[in-house]
């Protein structure tokens, strides 16, 4: 949980997807991306990635974080679904490099 908290902090703090789009190497990826995955994809994943960040902003949890953490609701409907998407996409990477640290630290 720690992990998504820090990347969620900072997604609220520099938003992943206009601080991507606005390098050319960005634009680049943002552009293949689509192409190979589809439009229609993209605006599917893009709503499901709206619906849950509707879901968490609403439920008890995040109007606790919202109001502790004085932050927009309107710029946190804007960053979580890109925080939610860059967390989904490491977990391959995290779990295990967690797993590791766990081990490690029950040594």
């Amino acid at each position: 949980r720690m992990w998504w908290l820090t990347l969620l902090a900072a997604s609220y703090r520099h938003p992943p997807l206009p601080l991507l789009a606005s390098t050319t190497a960005g634009r680049w990826f943002m552009g293949q991306a689509q192409e190979v995955v589809g439009l229609d994809r993209v605006a599917r994943a893009t709503a499901w990635f709206q619906q849950k960040a509707s879901d968490f902003a609403e439920s008890g949890v995040g109007q606790s974080l919202q109001r502790k953490a004085c932050l927009e609701p309107q710029r946190l409907m804007l960053v979580l679904p890109q925080s939610i998407a860059i967390y989904n996409i490491c977990l391959p990477v995290w779990l295990p490099v967690n797993g590791w640290l766990a081990s490690a630290a029950c040594e």
